[in-house]
Order: structure tokens, then C-alpha cells, then sequence
């Protein structure tokens, strides 16, 4: 913006270069070098190659660890509903379709089929590979029980007492 001798208002006009060399130094910045291109595709590659090995996701004790916290807060979760809405909440466990599922009109959760599953259940006296269930009532006690997740030589239990309707974790930490 320049202001104008004889009217005084503000113009807006391009500086005026005083040679060729100003011209020059203006051009210079104008792109990138192949140097610079070449380490932006080397950071890109890597960038990608590190995610494609975590889209993978855990294998071996961390996804049985991981399987069997989500087990254990479906089953939390359905001693909270129990209280909640004064009425049992079962937790339906079969074994032989590797699945469990929250209630009787849960949808089911299928689990790997590398990770075997086998229920004991007070309730029912269902054992193995038979499917059972575990019952959480109103006053959050439970029918009892535990849940066995196996995936190789490794193994972890989910305990759930009677009584309280607490539930205990025991196998392998990541």
C-alpha cells in the first residue's frame, strides 16, 4: 500500500525491483530439492510400514490377556445390570461355538478360534466343553463359576464367587 503524492489516497501497488539480482533472490525459494523430496518419501515409508505392524494387532499372551479383560468386564458389567434392574443377568457361555454373550437377548461375542473356551458353573453343574451360565441377581450376589480361556500352552481364569458376585483375573500379564 503506497499513498500518493497529489491525491493522497492509498494505492495499492506492486514493490518495484531496483535490479536483477533482487529478481534472482525472489526465484530461488519458489521449490523443494530432490534431497528434500527423497528424505519426505523415506520418513512416508517408514511411517507406513510401522503401521501396518500395529494394524496387526497383540498376538499370543497379550491377546489372550486382552480377551480375557473384556470377558471379565462383559461379566462385570452384567452383575451391574443385575443390581441395576432388580432381575438376574446371565452370562451364557458356549464353549463349542467359542462364543459368550450377556443375557439372553445379547448378541454374541465370538472369540478367536486359536483361544479355546471352557465354562464350570455352579448353577447348571455344566462343565468343559458343555455350554453354561452364570447368573448375577438383584442383591449382586451370583450363581458362581469360573471361565477358562486357553490359546496355546497358555491359560487364564476368570473366577466369579457366589456370594458377592466379585470377579478375579489369574493368568499370564503381558
Amino acid at each position: 500500500m503506497f499513498l500518493t503524492k497529489h491525491t493522497g489516497a492509498i494505492v495499492s501497488q506492486p514493490p518495484r525491483l531496483s535490479s536483477a539480482g533482487d529478481a534472482r533472490s525472489l526465484r530461488t525459494d519458489s521449490g523443494f530439492t530432490l534431497l528434500e523430496m527423497l528424505v519426505v518419501l523415506g520418513i512416508s515409508a517408514l511411517a507406513l510400514g510401522l503401521s501396518t505392524v500395529a494394524l496387526r494387532g497383540p498376538d499370543g499372551p497379550k491377546r489372550l490377556r486382552i480377551l480375557t479383560l473384556n470377558l471379565a468386564a462383559d461379566l462385570r458389567l452384567a452383575r451391574a445390570n443385575a443390581v441395576l434392574l432388580h432381575r438376574p443377568v446371565a452370562v451364557v457361555v458356549v464353549p463349542k461355538e467359542n462364543a459368550y454373550r450377556v443375557d439372553e437377548r445379547g448378541t454374541p461375542i465370538q472369540l478367536p478360534s486359536s483361544v479355546a473356551l471352557a465354562v464350570h458353573s455352579g448353577a447348571r453343574g455344566s462343565t468343559g466343553a458343555r455350554s453354561g451360565s452364570i447368573t448375577f441377581y438383584a442383591d449382586g450376589s451370583s450363581s458362581g463359576g469360573n471361565v477358562t480361556l486357553t490359546e496355546g500352552a497358555a491359560s487364564t481364569r476368570i473366577a466369579v464367587e457366589w456370594l458377592t458376585g466379585g470377579i478375579t483375573v489369574a493368568g499370564p500379564t503381558p
